[in-house]
């Protein structure tokens, strides 16, 4: 059943006084991500340990690289220097609340991809109020990965 799952094939022969021969054969496997010309970036910006692991871990299995960031301040340093395909960011984090820190990044001249998670009222409210920020997602937390996953997906591929 094993070999079956995986496409393979077993021969058998068997000659009397000289012993039975097994030959399996399993095909190769070919992952997606050989085929895709790079592995896509995102930059999770993420001041709770426990939301920025989950959320890594959730992108890494389906095969996104991952740049993690704990602040907005965080954030505007590596974007200097490495220029992810999607950024995530956190409504509410420490020394720069998320929606200054997509102000910041646009400023610098950054258009790619955004989205912004929050679960403060507040927040989406003000959110509301702009439509200059260029956020291409709202997500409201808790996170519900499945639609985080989505999401990203329909961004970046």
């Amino acid at each position: 059943n094993i070999i079956e799952s995986y496409k393979g094939t077993i021969i058998l022969t068997s000659s009397v006084n000289k012993g039975t021969e097994f030959n399996i054969t399993i095909p190769a496997f070919h992952s997606e991500i050989k085929t895709k010309s790079k592995l896509k970036t995102i930059l999770i910006a993420e001041d709770e340990n426990i939301l920025r692991e989950l959320l890594t871990e959730l992108f890494l299995e389906d095969n996104y690289s991952i740049i993690p960031a704990s602040s907005g301040q965080e954030v505007l340093k590596l974007l200097q220097n490495n220029l992810p395909d999607l950024i995530i960011i956190d409504g509410k984090m420490p020394e720069m609340d998320g929606i200054e820190c997509i102000r910041e990044i646009r400023k610098m001249g950054i258009t790619i991809p955004l989205i912004f998670a929050s679960g403060s009222q507040l927040q989406m409210e003000e959110l509301a109020k702009t439509d200059k920020l260029k956020i291409d997602r709202v997500i409201n937390k808790p996170y519900n990965f499945d639609e985080m996953l989505f999401a990203v997906r329909e961004l970046i591929g």
